[in-house]
């Protein structure tokens, strides 16, 4: 009975030996699958590839002194001394591939994009913003389907007749605002950057949802707020070195607030490694959740407005939106179902427009 257990008792032993071994293989096994896969020829942080976290602690680490990502991943490719590099930015995912050369950019970005489609990255940017939005889609069935609603509104004849005159109309506005300037700084220069960006706001603005905008305007309530004054305030001007003058700004119209503070919000996404995560926790702040409420109402009233227009009968296209609504009403008309114009993804294909401007310039 002795030798009995005995030989159990080295019979189990060596099972959970074997156990033991295989669980210590499978872990190698797994440890050395889960590591980064380098793309041959392609120069990377040695270091990096040899750890399930790749680059991105010493990413996080930049990024916390710096605020800044992009400008870590180009320094890469000076310190590897290469015009093309791979950094290891997520576990357990492919390589980025950096190219920092300018003629092989453009080539890749104008005439190859059949070989080099939009990257989850890019789709997770935007993700925050406008979920639903044909950009995010790779160019396939799917993003034509989703194309549908803007197609080619941006041909020579919508720009010349509604953008342009729009664009005109919003240049002029910025140029009777440098001219308040220039009348109170008196000399004096002053940054015009930021006027620049509002300008630019206003027009698109105004070829995107057209008449009915009831004076929706980041430069027109400064302009006034300016010509009321008869000078500067002594504190402004007793600054005798000839540093640019700053000007008092009156409070933003809460909706073009709004629309500034939600394309703020994509750099929080782009200098994320996590930009999903990372504009889903800012949406949980209370200044977001009005902004995206009004910029809501906003695409609401705008839309219902083009509605009316089109059915009145209004052959002119006076904007964006209005060609956006015939398309739709006229695809509902041949699939025999209702125009579906307040939907997510309607509203983030409008949404298109006012977040291609960067009004951080400053």
């Amino acid at each position: 009975m002795e030798r009995l257990e005995a030989v159990l008792a080295i019979a189990l032993s060596k099972t959970a030996l074997a156990f033991a071994a295989a669980g210590v293989l499978t872990l190698c096994f797994l440890y050395r699958t889960l590591l980064p896969r380098p793309l041959p020829g392609i120069p990377y942080n040695k270091t990096a590839a040899t750890s399930l976290w790749g680059d991105m602690p010493e990413m996080i680490s930049h990024v916390k002194k710096t605020g800044e990502m992009y400008d870590w991943l180009g320094a890469q490719n000076i310190k590897h001394q290469s015009p093309i590099i791979q950094v290891f930015g997520r576990p357990f995912s492919k390589p980025w591939v950096i190219i920092s050369d300018f003629h092989e950019t453009q080539d890749i970005l104008i005439r190859r994009g059949k070989e080099f489609d939009r990257s989850e990255f890019t789709a997770d940017v935007l993700a925050g913003v406008i979920p639903e939005h044909h950009s995010r889609w790779k160019t396939n069935d799917e993003w034509k389907s989703r194309r549908r609603l803007i197609g080619d509104i941006l041909i020579p004849s919508f720009l010349s007749k509604v953008a342009a005159p729009l664009l005109h109309e919003s240049t002029l506005r910025m140029t009777a605002l440098w001219q308040e300037k220039s009348r109170l700084a008196k000399g004096r220069a002053f940054w015009a950057l930021k006027d620049i960006s509002h300008c630019a706001l206003d027009a698109v603005l105004g070829f995107t949802f057209g008449p009915g905008l009831e004076g929706l305007s980041a430069t027109q309530p400064q302009v006034d707020y300016l010509a009321s004054m008869a000078s500067l305030p002594h504190e402004t001007m007793k600054d005798t070195n000839y540093s640019p003058v700053d000007f008092p700004e009156t409070p933003p119209n809460p909706v073009v607030e709004a629309l500034l503070k939600l394309s703020d919000s994509l750099e929080t996404s782009m200098k994320s490694l996590f930009p999903v995560l990372a504009h889903w926790v800012l949406r949980q702040r209370a200044y977001m959740r009005t902004a995206i409420s009004l910029k809501e109402d906003l695409l609401r009233r705008q839309i219902d407005l083009s509605v009316a227009r089109v059915r009145a009968g209004e052959n002119v296209v006076r904007c964006a939106v209005d060609e956006m609504v015939r398309r739709e009403a006229s695809q509902a008309a041949k699939e025999r179902r209702l125009p579906k114009y307040h939907t997510r993804f309607f509203y983030d294909e409008v949404r298109l427009w006012p977040s291609i401007i960067d009004h951080k310039a400053q």
